[in-house]
């Protein structure tokens, strides 16, 4: 049965292709997919794995293609003309070979080989997203598919919540991780809303944002997303403040101050009974495992390989000396620290081209959002960028950056990153041309007026020439019905 689910999906790829081509302003639709499976392809088991090793304790159990991964590729292969320059190139390439340095160095190098094949994975979806992207209508299709698959996350957290479950991660595992991935949805939702952006859609995208973070009821989710709604209306109204912005900003706090509450309530129930504060280290065993992990990159500088750490915890006796309590959810954890983890499997290398790529994509989206403040979709940009600043801190207590999931989400807000920025460099540069062409006829119109002999101008009334701003306006196409 799965190789015949594998030829399916392998025979999809030029399937879509030829729907593409047949029905090019029904291509949106597929786009939109691209953010609606991250959400729902893990819970459905939308994917196949030629190769599993399902006992693997690591966080990758063998080689898998997802429906996912099926719709990335045929977008790119049928837009293989399409260009789209990757500002992330290099941070990417140097993970990679720092990935692959480390698996020379893992006891089980072919399990590491499947994290390898997770990122090719990656890049895939990255680069699909970052050429359809640069097309307004795919760009709002992309983030319509996120707000959507948040929707169905809420309303499944929201079940639960009604069962009795003091925090829920919906159909995703856990509570943490889906607060990691709606931030990354919620920052851009805000943006768009203050801008004038798709506002229905950007309206109900900030709501059920908010709704799922209440029921993870997780404190770094919660505290994170209303620290980033703070910085994406700060930046927004830096960027370009207007009297709309204003009225949003305001009606924004109105809606935080009426939310608090339910967080509150939220979190309450959660820690009904228990002793636990509300720092994001006051788990005594997350604080073990850090010390764990540092014992591990102590002894391997270079890294023990990637999806080698649960392994190598307990094969080199880390949890024990730790002083790691001993249980079987304990035994088979990452530890809860992104950086930790990424340092202890690949080393100072992987590290190190690890912070570049998060700096990049903090850094770039804002700078091109700056530089461009007449173009609206800077405004996008700059709630992309708070996005990676929640993402960035939340790591600082889970591992979720080498988790698939979460990487996939990372490609796509990357390749929208990468999309938009393309769209917004060449308005500009149509901009500077047209102004260019435009001021040797405003020369030419002050040159040609002479005085005749009554003292009078015998030339025409000079021309008034203007000079287009091309200020780009966000098209808003109306959603297909």
């Amino acid at each position: 049965m799965k190789w015949i689910v594998l030829a399916a999906l392998i025979a999809a790829v030029p399937a879509l292709m030829e729907w593409l081509r047949s029905n090019p302003s029904q291509a949106p639709w597929l786009s939109g997919l691209l953010g609606v499976l991250i959400f729902v392809y893990s819970p459905y088991n939308l994917s196949v794995a030629p190769y599993p090793w399902p006992m693997w304790p690591g966080y990758v159990k063998g080689v898998k293609i997802t429906v996912l991964d099926v719709v990335a590729l045929a977008i790119v292969l049928n837009n293989w003309h399409n260009t789209c320059k990757n500002p992330f190139i290099w941070p990417m390439i140097f993970y990679l070979i720092a990935v692959i340095i480390a698996m020379s160095q893992s006891p089980v190098p072919q399990a590491s080989s499947f994290y390898v094949w997770q990122l090719l994975r990656f890049y895939v979806v990255f680069r699909a997203v970052a050429i359809v992207a640069q097309d307004d209508r795919h760009c709002s299709a992309i983030v319509a598919g996120l707000i959507l698959g948040v929707a169905f996350q809420a309303l499944e957290a929201g079940w639960a919540r009604a069962h009795g479950a003091a925090q829920s991660g919906g159909t995703l595992g856990h509570q943490n991780l889906l607060g990691m991935l709606t931030n990354m949805v919620l920052m851009p939702s805000i943006a768009m809303a203050l801008a004038g952006i798709r506002v229905r859609w950007a309206t109900f995208g900030v709501l059920v944002c908010v709704i799922a973070l209440i029921f993870t009821a997780s404190r770094a989710s919660l505290s994170l997303g209303a620290v980033g709604a703070g910085l994406t209306v700060v930046l927004s109204l830096l960027r370009k403040p207007t009297s709309r912005k204003t009225g949003m900003a305001v009606l924004a706090v109105l809606a935080l101050a009426l939310s608090a509450p339910l967080a509150m309530s939220s979190l309450s129930n959660r820690f009904k009974g228990s002793d636990v504060s509300f720092s994001f280290d006051s788990d005594d065993v997350r604080l073990r495992m850090n010390q764990a992990a540092g014992m591990m990159i102590n002894d391997f500088p270079l890294g023990v390989g990637s999806n080698y750490f649960v392994v190598a915890a307990n094969s080199g006796n880390y949890w024990k000396r730790a002083g790691v309590p001993v249980t079987k959810g304990n035994m088979g954890a990452n530890v809860h620290n992104s950086y930790l983890l990424v340092e202890a499997e690949t080393g100072v290398i992987g590290l190190v081209t690890m912070l570049i790529l998060l700096s990049c994509a903090i850094a770039y989206p804002l700078y091109i959002s700056f530089t461009n403040r007449k173009n609206v979709r800077g405004d996008i940009l700059s709630g992309l960028s708070i996005a990676f600043v929640t993402f960035v801190i939340h790591n600082r207590v889970e591992w979720g950056f080498v988790s698939e999931n979460v990487q996939y989400m990372l490609a796509v807000i990357l390749g929208l990153i990468a999309g938009l920025s393309r769209s917004i460099k060449v308005a500009a540069s149509t901009a500077r041309s047209v102004r260019q062409k435009a001021l040797p006829d405003a020369v030419r119109g002050e040159a040609g007026s002479r005085i005749d002999d009554s003292g009078r101008s015998s030339s025409p009334a000079p021309r008034i020439v203007t000079y287009p701003t091309v200020a780009a306006t966000f098209p808003l196409p109306r959603w297909p019905r």
